[in-house]
């Protein structure tokens, strides 16, 4: 199979000789990018990339600590550490 810019028709009419999907990858091209391939295939990939940047990404935790007027430095320092 060949790359290159088919007609709807005719890269259907592949897809289904080959037993595959048609599925769009990239539809705001132009012309839209699809490949031939297994979709079920393509969504276990697609989800399995996703969880890896996911993972990768850092989660920022904001901790609340109040203080009164009489907070002396060391429990200013034990609290800071604390957190």
């Amino acid at each position: 199979m060949e790359l290159g810019v088919y007609q709807l028709s005719k890269a259907l009419s592949i897809a289904q000789s080959l037993e595959l999907d048609l599925v769009e990858i990239s539809p705001k091209a132009s012309p839209p990018v699809c490949k031939i391939l297994e979709y079920k295939k393509f969504l276990y990939e697609q989800k399995k990339r996703d969880k890896v940047l996911k993972s990768k990404t850092s989660k920022i935790i904001v901790k609340e600590i109040r203080f009164g007027p009489n907070t002396d430095e060391h429990d200013y320092e034990f609290k800071k550490k604390a957190c």
